[in-house]
């Protein structure tokens, strides 16, 4: 395994697809974090660009002629997605931590100190072993010009992780781009990325949880969340479908044969349902739509029946994540569909 360079505490993973319009403020904002004062020498920065089309690349490159210590380019020849192109950052970071970023989202110029020092980073006396293994913030969702505040790791799970807040996390993972990672324990588990546009994520976080023995946290917004209408996550719904599919298998992939699966299933069940609710209200959509037949939603509906029957074994009423966490709609579409699941 590779080791830690002792001199960089923290590599932030960019991937860049087509986002000119975005990048001298996004860019702007990693290059004058406060961290690089902080800890002199102590943070990399990789840009990678994913066969951009328009003028990103140009712009990665000017930033580099400017941070010529700080910045590595890396670029892909033809389109990858962000899983394999986080996975090429991932195999070059030489941080304690890695963090990543999207290239169309802003971050506080104090984000990394800030997560970094909540980590227990700064702490002369402190072994990097006692360090907590990832550090969580609170982001801003810009939605359609509206805007909410969350805080995805709760602070009753903060410290020591026991199976219970494992579940927790599962349940609600969040986003990946609001936390910093102890890059021993990726590399450790040999975790990486899916090679999908949709959801990529969604598993890796899953199973860092599951293997995570501590983190941390802080109510500050330090992330402003942009939900790009032009982004991968925008595609044809049609595809959408075996995006789902592929993330309800690879969820239950990694997690079913952990030794403490039993302790953490709460969480992965509720989260295998949640995708598997958004499979069966997008066939509703696109049915309604005149863009999928009576005959193959039904055919999709009984593939989805067999891979639920296959992951989760408590119904949804059995579930407390579902009365907690759930709308109304969203439960009676479960029930019914679980009833017709289970025999």
């Amino acid at each position: 395994m590779r080791q830690e360079s002792p001199n960089i505490l923290l590599s932030v993973i960019v991937p860049v697809y087509n986002a000119e319009k975005y990048l001298y403020d996004s860019l702007g904002n990693l290059v004058n974090q406060t961290f690089l004062s902080a800890f002199p020498g102590g943070m990399e920065i990789l840009l990678i660009n994913d066969a951009s089309t328009d003028r990103s690349l140009q712009i990665l490159n000017q930033c580099k002629e400017q941070f010529p210590g700080l910045i590595t380019i890396l670029s892909n020849e033809k389109n990858r997605g962000p899983g394999l192109t986080r996975n090429r950052g991932l195999d070059l970071a030489k941080g304690q931590y890695v963090g990543f970023m999207d290239a169309d989202d802003l971050i506080d110029v104090t984000m990394y100190e800030k997560l970094y020092l909540a980590a227990g980073g700064g702490e002369s006396h402190r072994a990097q072993e006692e360090m907590a293994d990832f550090v969580d913030c609170a982001v801003e969702i810009d939605k359609n010009g509206n805007s909410d505040l969350v805080l995805f790791t709760s602070p009753d799970y903060w410290g020591e992780l026991t199976d219970e807040a494992r579940s927790h996390l599962i349940a609600t993972p969040g986003f990946i781009v609001t936390r910093i990672f102890k890059r021993s324990l990726i590399e450790e588990n040999h975790i990486r990325f899916r090679n999908r546009y949709m959801m990529e994520d969604h598993d890796f976080l899953s199973i860092f949880f599951a293997k995570a023995s501590s983190c941390a946290g802080m109510k500050e917004v330090l992330y402003r969340y942009v939900d790009n209408e032009e982004s991968v996550s925008k595609r044809d719904p049609a595809c959408f479908f075996v995006d789902y599919r592929e993330a309800i298998q690879a969820l239950y992939h990694r997690l079913h044969l952990l030794p403490n699966y039993a302790g953490i299933r709460t969480g992965a069940e509720f989260a295998i349902l949640v995708l598997a609710d958004r499979c069966l209200y997008i066939m509703d959509q696109l049915c309604g739509a005149g863009l999928l037949s009576k005959e193959e939603q039904r055919r999709l509906e009984k593939e989805l029946r067999k891979q639920i029957e296959e992951t989760v074994i408590t119904h949804p009423e059995q579930n407390p994540f579902i009365s907690q966490k759930l709308g109304e709609e969203m439960k009676q579409r479960l029930f019914l569909f679980f009833q017709n699941t289970k025999p």
